[in-house]
Formats: C-alpha cells, sequence, structure tokens
C-alpha cells in the first residue's frame, strides 16, 4: 500500500502534479518529500492565488509544518484576509519560532509586520506601536522592510488622527519606493497620502497626491 502511494507519488511528481503527488507521498509516509513539494512551489502558488491548495497542504501536514516557517507565514497572510486573526496571530507564532531556531532577523521582522497589520485592523493601535517602532529604527534589516513599517507607522498616525505625523512618515518613504521601482507599494503611500492630507485639510495636496496615483495605476493597467 505505501509502495503503491510512493510510486504514484513519483509519478505526479515528473508529471508536474504538485497537489496529487503531495497527498500520495503523505499517504506514504515520506513527509520529506511532502514538505520538498510545499518548500519548492508555496511561494508561487501564493502568487497565483492557489489559495485553498495551500490551506489543504497546511491541514494535512499539521506539526510537520512547522518545519517550513516561511510556508506557515504564508498561510497566516491567507488567514488575515480573511479576517480570520486568531488564527492567523497562532500560525503567526509557530512561523516566529521557526525563525528564531533559524536565527533569520529578517523573517522575524516579517512575522512582526504581519501582526502590527493584525493589531491595525482590530483597531489597537497601541499593540501594532510597539511592535513597529523599533522595526522602523532597526539598520541592520533591509531599507525596504523598515520602509514598510514606517508605513504601519504612517497607518497608525492616521487612525489616532495625527495626520501630520502621517504624512511626514509617508513623505519619507515614498521615495524610497519610487527608487526601487515599487509600484505596489508607491500606489499604496499615495493612496494614503491622498487621505492624511485630505483630512489634514490641504485639499491641493491631497488632489496632487491622487493625480500621481491615478498616473501610475494607468500605468499598470488598473483603474
Amino acid at each position: 500500500y505505501i509502495r503503491l502511494h510512493q510510486r504514484a507519488a513519483d509519478w505526479y511528481r515528473r508529471e508536474n502534479e504538485d497537489d496529487e503527488a503531495f497527498h500520495h507521498y503523505l499517504a506514504a509516509e515520506c513527509i520529506d518529500d511532502a514538505l520538498n513539494i510545499v518548500q519548492r512551489t508555496h511561494s508561487a502558488y501564493y502568487k497565483q492565488g492557489n489559495i485553498e491548495t495551500l490551506l489543504s497542504w497546511r491541514s494535512a501536514l499539521g506539526e510537520h509544518a512547522t518545519r517550513l516557517p516561511q510556508f506557515v507565514h504564508t498561510c497566516a497572510m491567507i488567514l488575515t484576509d480573511r479576517y480570520l486573526y486568531s488564527d492567523a496571530m497562532a500560525e503567526l507564532d509557530s512561523a516566529e519560532a521557526g525563525f528564531m531556531v533559524q536565527e533569520d532577523p529578517a523573517w522575524v521582522a516579517e512575522v512582526g509586520l504581519q501582526r502590527a497589520m493584525i493589531h491595525i485592523r482590530r483597531a489597537d493601535y497601541r499593540a501594532a506601536r510597539e511592535i513597529v517602532t523599533p522595526i522602523s529604527r532597526d539598520t541592520s534589516l533591509k531599507e525596504t522592510t523598515v520602509g514598510r513599517a514606517k508605513h504601519l507607522l504612517a497607518l497608525i498616525e492616521l487612525a489616532v488622527g495625527d495626520f501630520g505625523k502621517a504624512i511626514n512618515l509617508l513623505e519619507q518613504i515614498r521615495p524610497l519606493f519610487e527608487r526601487t521601482n515599487d509600484a505596489f507599494y508607491v500606489s499604496g503611500v499615495l493612496q494614503d497620502l491622498a487621505i492624511a492630507y485630505a483630512r489634514g485639510g490641504n485639499m491641493a495636496s491631497a488632489s496632487h497626491s491622487l493625480q500621481r496615483l491615478v498616473a501610475l495605476r494607468r500605468t499598470l493597467g488598473q483603474s
């Protein structure tokens, strides 16, 4: 029985039928082979929107998934998007433990940013601020990671009504994301700048930010 599943898994893997191969490897108790499939494909699957496949793999792997903290982090992002915040937090705890074992501060910071985003969505701005403030000051991290932390700080300031601080933070990080050609984050920063300027009463600057946002989205084929 086990041998049949292993042979089937090998065949499906050669045919690039990763989901079928994964489940046959699990049935054959070939955990390492199943994890190898997840490690190799989960990032691409997430970008392609194969969300249900990833969640089914996470469920099937159980505790074995903790050996792949990046995969568990991806699942946390999916659960966050589905507003399953408690489940997402549990996944982030698991992912963080794995990254700590790997001594990977960059990914520990990623966990922190995701946790902060959940706190912001829950309107727990104090908890979010406590997480992102040290990340925003950590010069050992990539500049873009620090920039994303400052973006979250700006969202906090925007939420609590300190529009001046929000604008200052957003204007700090806008050139960074423009320099790195990260259109997704430039778009987000411009959108938040338009909101911050408008709420602060500077309609001219709000209009300018919106015009830049519309122009950028047109180049990306968005409306």
